[in-house]
């Protein structure tokens, strides 16, 4: 397979999750901005290392969207505009099995998070391991679970804020 069908590929797989990964904390147009350097930085290093292939191209990914966050924050710290709910009408659910939750609420809760607790959520809901968050954001393993722990208590409490009960 030549690098540009593999790159297709790749980008097929992962773009969806990587620009959700972005609209959680971000509006529309900045999280397509960002999904979109993300790629074209996957594109560029697949250019440059003709016989790269990492280990897991997820965990390669996200660390990439996580740098592209990073510079990104890094680069307009005064100017950080979080999502606009009145978007939220043209979000188009992927599994309608979860619409039991008002997604409102859930993005009224997510938005009373920190940063890092949205991003260790998504990041864990996005299928990767405490070991791949660990060395994207350089904190151990067992730092990661007990911080997802934190945040996953700190959410269901923004969401029981928010009128969302949840079970158990």
């Amino acid at each position: 397979m030549d690098k540009n069908d593999l790159f297709n590929q790749v980008f097929d797989m992962y773009f969806d999750k990587v620009y959700s990964y972005f609209a959680i904390c971000f509006n529309r147009n900045i999280a397509d901005d960002l999904a979109q350097q993300t790629f074209f930085n996957v594109w560029k290093y697949m250019k440059r290392n003709i016989f790269f292939e990492p280990d897991s191209w997820k965990a390669w990914i996200f660390r990439i969207a996580v740098n592209v966050k990073n510079d990104f924050l890094r680069n307009n710290r005064n100017q950080i505009t979080t999502f606009e709910y009145s978007e939220l009408q043209d979000t188009e659910l992927k599994h309608p099995e979860h619409d039991i939750v008002d997604i409102v609420s859930v993005k009224h809760a997510l938005d009373k998070l920190t940063l890092t607790d949205k991003e260790l959520l998504l990041l864990k809901n996005n299928g990767l391991s405490s070991n791949e968050i660990g060395e994207m954001l350089n904190i151990p393993a067992s730092t990661v679970r007990s911080r997802l722990a934190a945040a996953k208590k700190r959410f269901k409490k923004a969401l029981h804020e928010c009128g969302v009960i949840i079970d158990g």
